[in-house]
């Protein structure tokens, strides 16, 4: 209980940071959330408020699993992929900063010795199953 309760509250901790963040470019972050067109200065300041948000999320799902508490960190990638199907630039910036790790990662794993350890959670795939779900939902 103690340690699921650090788990909330560092999560707590991060999501009052990141909302800062965001509250001093919220022209920004409205205007990536809608998809509209960034400069290459917003669009990376976008994407790094956004990089912030998936983040917090990550660790959040990762911790909690890590303490067996599955439904907890599928409902941290369900609210993810919430977000995400609600705003529509912040998923096209999320799905094509994760096809470019995707590809790095594949490479990466593949040069790991056996004993070294690896993140066994399903983050990516929870998240985009559940936008697929949404998706399906919506038509």
């Amino acid at each position: 209980m103690i340690a699921r309760n650090e788990v909330g509250l560092q999560e707590l901790e991060n999501r009052i940071a990141a909302n800062g963040q965001i509250n001093d470019r919220v022209n920004v972050w409205l205007r990536g959330l809608a998809g509209q067109k960034l400069s290459g200065d917003d669009a990376a300041i976008f994407e790094n408020l956004l990089i912030n948000v998936n983040d917090i999320s990550f660790f959040s799902s990762s911790n909690y699993y890590e303490l067996g508490e599955i439904a907890d960190a599928r409902t941290v990638t369900s609210d993810l992929a919430i977000f995400l199907h609600r705003n529509p630039g912040a998923r096209q910036v999320w799905e094509a900063r994760e096809k470019r790790l995707g590809k790095a990662r594949k490479i990466v794993e593949a040069g790991l010795m056996e004993d070294a350890a690896s993140l066994d959670i399903p983050y990516v795939e929870w998240v985009t199953e559940a936008l697929e779900n949404l998706d399906q939902e919506a038509k």
